[in-house]
């Protein structure tokens, strides 16, 4: 058996901005899929709808996060991320003819 030889310091030192980036991506991941939730009493009051079936509006948007984070993810290894990002984006992102007035 050989002994095994510990890390420089030199790449435990670019573990670190690593590792806080990271953690900073799950954080705002996390409150991007709960973005919803302080709207959820003015959905229910413009609905007209209870609270039970106003939750659905939050169990919506998790369940479409978790089918199609992965599969953008594939399109984007496959296409790569500037076509992939490009097709997402007039369906997620406002778009500024839908805030003009007609009429």
């Amino acid at each position: 058996m050989s002994p095994t030889a510990a890390p420089s310091p030199s790449r435990h030192r670019h573990e670190i901005p690593v590792i806080l980036v990271l953690s900073l991506a799950a954080v705002v991941v996390s409150m991007m899929q709960t973005l919803v939730v302080p709207v959820l009493g003015l959905i229910g009051t413009s609905l007209g709808s209870s609270t039970a079936q106003i939750s659905w509006v939050t169990t919506a948007t998790l369940l479409s996060a978790a089918v199609f984070t992965p599969l953008l993810g594939r399109l984007g290894d496959q296409h790569g991320k500037k076509p992939t990002r490009t097709a997402r984006s007039p369906r997620t992102s406002p778009h500024p003819h839908l805030h003009t007035p007609t009429g």
